[in-house]
């Protein structure tokens, strides 16, 4: 079975940070604002309805893939997908990384279905040498609909999943033969996979790099060759800007910042001036 391409990417992140939101109501409203940003980014100009959002506590927006809500502890901003590597990009604030995925998907030129199973018995076989260290290993049988291995155990700072994607996808994307390898980090863990030691936002090459040493921790060896590059068709298609979302865009986005500058003492006619109305 040989490997035709292959791509990584952050698929999901939840940072939160200490504050009191209703005296930094600042905060939140970033929050808010990055959130529908990673959305927008994902979906190539077509803004994103907001929802009524809630969760642990903490209230706030929904944007689809992307969420930011506040509670009287501090605020949260969470991102899954795409949305999460859009938002790495955004580098917004955050004291807390509580959770952070990163997503290696590799594409082969038949179906890899059967390396599911493979994979959790090579891992079972390096754990039994681990002793104390040892880590679990679950295979779920999909019968027919996808299989998946588990590696580790889901309330640990590292747990590792591998799962057929095609199948897994039902078909909405071009994952024809390909495989998930997928890392999920809490604690410390997170924090070095979300801040790496350079701070600007992680290639593909270092995500792969990160999920591949990880597997190696598990026992589980996976090559892929430098060259390869991802099908363009799995990425979230491009979306042209419709009127309607370039309205959406102004009302939603321009007008909140020309209330604040106004509420700022700013005059009107100024910020005409500015935006070429006059």
């Amino acid at each position: 079975m040989v490997v035709v391409a292959w791509d990584a990417h952050y698929d999901y992140v939840r940072l939160t940070r200490k504050m009191q939101a209703w005296r930094d109501p600042a905060g939140l409203d970033l929050y808010l604002r990055q959130a529908q940003l990673c959305v927008v980014a994902v979906q190539h100009a077509e803004v994103p309805t907001a929802r009524p959002w809630s969760w642990m506590g903490y209230v706030g927006q929904s944007y689809g893939s992307a969420q930011a809500g506040s509670a009287a502890h501090g605020c949260i901003l969470q991102a899954s997908g795409y949305a999460a590597d859009e938002l790495r990009a955004l580098a917004p604030y955050w004291d807390n990384v509580a959770r952070c995925d990163i997503a290696l998907d590799v594409w082969y030129d038949e179906d890899p279905g059967p390396l599911v199973r493979e994979y959790a018995r090579l891992s079972a076989d390096a754990a039994r040498g681990q002793g104390a260290r040892a880590w679990r290993v679950a295979h779920i049988d999909g019968y027919g609909r996808g299989d998946t291995t588990y590696l580790g155990a889901r309330t640990s700072d590292l747990f590792v999943r591998i799962y057929d994607k095609m199948r897994e996808s039902k078909g909405q994307q071009d994952f024809t033969n390909c495989l998930r390898y997928e890392v999920e980090l809490k604690g410390q863990d997170a924090v070095a996979a979300w801040a790496p030691e350079n701070r600007t936002p992680p290639g593909r090459h270092w995500l792969a790099s990160f999920v591949l040493a990880r597997l190696a921790e598990r026992g589980v060896t996976l090559e892929i060759p430098d060259h390869l590059v991802v099908p363009t068709a799995a990425r979230p298609p491009v979306r042209r800007a419709s009127r309607e979302s370039r309205l959406a865009w102004l009302e939603n986005q321009v007008r909140p910042s020309i209330d604040r500058l106004v509420a700022d003492g700013v005059r009107l006619d100024y910020l005409r001036q500015l935006l070429g109305l006059d």
